[in-house]
């Protein structure tokens, strides 16, 4: 899939955002498991998302300045989209 990037800023990101992601997972099947650790959950789960809205407004500009490469942008806004809301229903499950 890192093929379909070629700008290394959108490898990065989406890079950051499947780290990010299974981080989260991780923490929500843990917590699944043990319901002990609800303040590092959300702690976790907000300093994720920080990175992720960072990463999306990085990914956002990006797009304004390489519009040439406008469907790997999309993509790349997409993923991160995703990842912010998959992370959201992380934290209220």
């Amino acid at each position: 899939m890192m093929s379909y990037f070629n700008l290394k800023i959108n490898s990065s990101a989406v890079r950051i955002t499947y780290y990010s992601f299974l981080i989260n997972t991780i923490f929500f099947l843990i917590n699944l498991a043990v319901d002990a650790i609800l303040m590092l959950k959300i702690i976790i789960a907000v300093i994720i998302g920080l990175m992720n809205v960072i990463l999306l407004i990085t990914a956002f500009f990006n797009t304004l300045i390489n519009y040439k490469y406008y469907e790997e942008n999309i993509s790349t806004l997409l993923i991160i989209i995703i990842n912010l809301t998959i992370g959201i229903i992380y934290l209220y499950i």
